[in-house]
């Protein structure tokens, strides 16, 4: 499935507009249903998509076992762009998530490492690390590898080596996520603030036979509401 990566520009002060030339996306559900979007992706069990007619970006999301097939179109942008208007870019990603349940309605932001891996056999591949943050949490977390979580006061928790923006880089407390070994939670107090204040983000984790690889993120313009 092919996805648009939009280079943000920075240092100018401009005015965007997108136009689209192609036609939308379209989800075809298992129950029948279908979905135009502007856009829709894939990404850890979910099918993400842009709520169609939405003036601004809303982002859905569907989970990918009731999708039968996505249905995807190449897309030509064009950007104009106009004096006097400050636009700030970000590389955040906003979803929803509804619990079956409940009916409640939980927000997700998330955003890929500017750099890329490569580990040793079996989770070889070139990917990205990413972070979330849903509600006051934030995770840490890869699609391939185990990412190392123990030595800490509990079972379970550990300390991760992080540098935000021109700081000296510290160490701050972290646990794992259950049974899943590709991803971690802080768990410091302030580690989200210092987040939603930061420009820019580093992160070392130690991951089983790869040593310790660091993931930097660009994180200004979060938005957590």
């Amino acid at each position: 499935m092919k996805r648009i990566n939009i280079i943000p520009i920075s240092a100018l002060i401009l005015f965007f507009s997108l136009i689209s030339l192609s036609d939308a996306d379209t989800i075809y559900l298992k129950n029948g249903d279908k979905i135009e979007t502007k856009r829709a992706w894939e990404e850890k069990g979910w099918v993400n998509y842009i709520k169609p007619g939405a003036p601004i970006e809303i982002i859905f999301s569907i989970k990918e076992k009731d999708v039968e097939r996505i249905e995807t179109v190449e897309r030509i942008e064009t950007v104009r762009i106009k004096e006097d208007t400050v636009f700030t870019p970000t590389l955040w990603k906003y979803s929803v998530s509804t619990d079956e349940m409940s009916g409640e309605v939980t927000k997700h932001a998330t955003n890929e490492s500017l750099n890329t891996v490569n580990f040793k056999f079996p989770y070889h591949g070139e990917q990205r690390g990413k972070i979330q943050v849903t509600g006051d949490t934030t995770f840490f977390y890869v699609k391939k590898g185990q990412v190392i979580c123990q030595g800490g006061e509990e079972y379970g928790t550990c300390s991760v080596r992080v540098k935000f923006d021109e700081e000296n880089d510290e160490r701050v407390s972290a646990k794992k996520s259950g049974d899943d070994s590709t991803t971690i939670i802080f768990t410091s107090p302030g580690f989200l603030d210092s987040l939603e204040m930061s420009k820019k983000l580093m992160i070392q984790v130690e991951v089983y036979q790869n040593s310790y690889p660091i993931f930097t993120f660009d994180v200004g313009g979060l938005v957590r509401k």
